[in-house]
């Protein structure tokens, strides 16, 4: 992997602090006054460590990761490298990934974590192995654990946040349409509603965010029909500019679906790429599917974004965490 100059490293690090220190400086407390806000926006990461190797091994697989579902590569993580063990305003950094030596070890490399040790929200993910060497030859499958700690300490965290303040008006709505809420960040104010349908968004002219929420009659997952009736709702929902225009999904890639257990229900998720027939726009959507077995239906709750010449992945990611508040 390709290494940032010194330089870079520098000014990152600077840039880290001096947002850190701002908010000690300001006063920012979580609702209990006992911990400091942490530093950073979602997804920073400093990597740390009394190795260099180590922790540019580390440092470099988490750049390597990127956001899945878009139309093009973005890395997952904003990663700062630092030599050391955090301390001063560097232990108030959002996320930390901590390279640790240990010879008393069992000879493998492990990973454990622990939560708003100095500042909240905050995770600090400890990489253990018996040399530098071993994490460096560890460093590619720790990183994916790494990753998977990192992106649930993320939608956790904008879970939570969306519980603290989110568009009651939205949530009403949603609530009286289909006997299921949703809750969305203050700031998406646009609304439409239409038959079995509501759309939310947040309108903005260079990056718009958007959640839509629908349902249709059926009482089992399925990948196909999911993605027929995405189409029709979406074109009878969201026009174009002339009747010609509608949106619709990509057919390349196509979309990709899971089905998991959460919560005690089955949810399919599925990723893919939406265009407007015979326009320019188009971007990444995620949506989420659960079977209201009692109304004898589907409820569907959806992020799309479009950002033309922006990153997404952020954008994407931050929506997909309304989608988990659907109940």
């Amino acid at each position: 992997m390709k290494r940032r100059p010194a330089k870079d490293m520098i000014r990152i690090a600077t840039r880290l602090i001096t947002v850190v220190a701002v908010l000690l400086l300001t006063g920012c407390e979580d609702a209990g006054g006992l911990k400091p806000k942490s530093g950073g926006r979602p997804y920073d990461v400093v990597v740390t460590g009394g190795d260099t190797e180590a922790v540019a091994a580390m440092g470099d697989i988490l750049r390597s990761i990127t956001v899945e579902g878009l139309p093009q590569r973005e890395e997952a993580f904003r990663v700062t490298a630092a030599k050391g063990e955090p301390e001063g305003v560097m232990k108030y950094a959002r996320c930390i990934v901590w390279t640790v030596t240990d010879s008393n070890g069992n000879g493998t490399t492990s990973v454990r974590f622990e939560r708003d040790v100095y500042a909240k929200p905050q995770i600090i993910i400890y990489v253990c192995g018996p040399s530098a060497a071993q994490i460096k030859t560890d460093a590619r499958q720790t990183g994916r654990t790494v990753s998977t700690m990192i992106n649930r300490f993320e939608r956790k965290a904008a879970i939570a946040e969306l519980r603290r303040r989110y568009n009651v008006k939205a949530a009403q709505t949603a609530d009286s349409l289909f006997g299921h809420t949703v809750r969305v960040a203050p700031e998406m104010t646009g609304m439409k509603i239409g038959q079995d349908f509501i759309w939310i968004s947040d309108q903005s002219a260079t990056a718009m965010g958007n959640v839509c929420v629908y349902s249709y009659s059926g009482d089992s997952l399925d990948t196909t029909r999911a993605v027929t009736v995405r189409d029709s709702v979406m074109r009878a929902n969201i026009p174009g500019e002339t009747p010609q225009m509608f949106m619709l999904t990509a057919a390349t890639p196509q979309p990709t679906a899971t089905v998991r257990n959460t919560g005690g229900r089955k949810m399919m998720v599925m990723r893919g790429l939406w265009e407007m027939k015979d326009g320019a726009m188009g971007g990444p959507f995620v949506s989420h599917s659960i079977a209201d077995t009692v109304r004898g239906r589907i409820i569907t709750a959806e992020a799309f974004v479009f950002a033309p010449g922006k990153k997404k992945g952020n954008i994407i990611r931050q929506l997909e965490a309304a989608l988990y508040t659907l109940k």
